[in-house]
């Protein structure tokens, strides 16, 4: 996000209205011409899958990367690279360019991975905090980033808290970075 101009699309938060220099998301399908196409075109990624992974469960409908169960290392990781390659070149995460990391699961999966499996592997990337740490070393990122998880209206929280940074001057570009991976534990009823 940068602050707004005449030729950007305006969004509005708190009434601080705010550019989008890009967008993009990853899903079943591909990023977000692809996805677009193929529901445009009536197709649905939507399929039948146990709602607790390999432990099984009741088939249940659900859009997934590959099975959901979690590995080592955590499987959202090639996801995350993928939709990271296609972010504009900068900094981010220094002082000016602080990286915002929302969503309403980060390694969940990683902690139900461990109570099922004990593998104290899983533990270093289950909390919001280590999941978003594991990602900021991953993707080259420096220390300012702040981490967002509230439910169904995480990413409009951080696209607001990425408003109000550049409204009060403290940083000139921001980087929203917003992901939902479903994990046994999420599609069991989280």
């Amino acid at each position: 996000m940068t602050p707004g101009t005449a030729n950007e699309q305006h969004l509005r938060f708190d009434h601080h209205p705010v550019g989008i220099a890009a967008c993009d998301c990853l899903t079943p399908f591909g990023d977000a011409a692809a996805t677009a196409a193929a529901l445009l075109a009536g197709r649905r990624a939507l399929e039948l899958a146990p709602v607790l992974g390999r432990d099984g469960g009741d088939p249940v409908p659900l859009a997934l990367f590959g099975a959901m169960d979690e590995t080592l290392p955590p499987r959202w990781l090639p996801a995350l690279h993928r939709l990271a390659a296609r972010i504009p070149p900068e900094r981010w995460g220094a002082a000016r360019t602080p990286v915002v990391v929302t969503s309403s699961n980060f390694g969940v999966g990683s902690l139900y991975a461990f109570i099922r499996s004990r593998d104290a592997r899983h533990v270093a990337h289950g909390p919001p905090f280590a999941a978003v740490d594991l990602i900021r070393c991953e993707l080259g990122w420096g220390p300012h980033v702040h981490i967002f998880s509230h439910a169904c209206v995480t990413a409009h929280l951080g696209l607001a808290h990425a408003a109000r940074l550049l409204h009060a001057g403290v940083a000139s570009r921001v980087l929203v970075f917003s992901f939902d991976f479903v994990s046994p534990f999420v599609a069991g009823g989280f």
